[in-house]
């Protein structure tokens, strides 16, 4: 668990527009008692479209469908630091 909050710690924060478009997700085992559940159910990653609006939970519902489980607007780009490191939430 250490070493992916350290390599998430390490990376850049990004604006909005770089986050369009369909993600591929994938788990990293961190020895939580709920590792793999999500890949198990299908699923597939995020999207976030040029409205500003993000499907956090995307599920692959067939061969060539996806289906948004949660589906937000994204409100506002706060940035902020953290820990001395700057940092963002879209809320």
């Amino acid at each position: 668990m250490q070493k992916a909050l350290e390599k998430f710690q390490s990376l850049p924060p990004v604006e909005p527009c770089e986050m369009i478009g369909l993600w591929t997700g994938r788990g990293i085992p961190s020895g939580h008692p709920f590792d793999g559940v999500l890949e198990n159910l299908g699923w597939f990653g995020k999207r976030f479209t040029s409205d500003m609006r993000g499907d956090a939970l995307l599920f692959r519902f067939d061969e060539w469908r996806l289906k948004a489980v949660w589906t937000w607007t994204i409100g506002r780009f706060v940035r902020g630091r953290e820990n001395g490191r700057l940092c963002a939430c879209l809320l």
